[in-house]
């Protein structure tokens, strides 16, 4: 598996330090209008391509909640990941590689540094994206499993069960089962 840097994943050529994307209204004749004043997205690069910051500013250039910085190992892959809100962090991602530099477990702490979470079983695709990981509280209770769907190397989308739908998505799963073998769906 290449782990591929963002450049690759943004459809981005060549060394790009910062992106700035400001939405536009467009009317019903595909013209375009005025820029929207809600917000303005910038991402930056380091030198080898990999996201080191996704931040949001509204039409003022005031940032907005969600701020998001990456510090990252060698390779590429995330070795801290703060989110941060009015200038302040308030939460930490710690990420650690497996021996064989795979992705391994990462932590989750507040901005009082308490583990709030973390994330295990950890899948990735062929382009080094993850697929599929399971999130859990500090006691190991399954929290959620999330998958990312992608179509080669573009997201398409995602789904996140949490354990409570999981517990209902079984139930249904039975009750699914008996209505085919009994050829009749009736709510019990």
């Amino acid at each position: 598996m290449k782990l591929h840097n963002d450049l690759f994943f943004d459809n981005l050529k060549s060394s790009i330090e910062k992106v700035k994307e400001i939405p536009f209204s467009v009317d019903s004749n595909g013209k375009i209008g005025a820029a929207d004043s809600c917000c303005v997205s910038i991402l930056a690069y380091n030198k080898k391509g990999y996201r080191t910051m996704d931040v949001s500013e509204d039409a003022l250039g005031k940032g907005m909640s969600g701020q998001v910085y990456i510090k990252r190992y060698g390779d590429g892959k995330p070795k801290e990941i703060q989110f941060v809100t009015n200038g302040k962090v308030v939460n930490t991602l710690l990420a650690t590689p497996t021996k064989g530099g795979n992705y391994g477990t990462a932590q989750i702490y507040d901005e009082a540094g308490k583990l709030i979470s973390f994330y295990d079983d950890v899948k990735v695709n062929r382009y080094g994206k993850i697929i599929f990981m399971k999130s859990f509280k500090p006691d190991s209770t399954l929290q959620q499993t999330i998958v990312n769907n992608y179509q080669e190397q573009i997201w398409v989308g995602d789904s996140i069960r949490t354990a409570a739908v999981e517990k209902c998505l079984q139930g249904l799963s039975r009750w699914m089962k008996s209505c085919i073998l009994q050829r009749s769906c009736k709510p019990s």
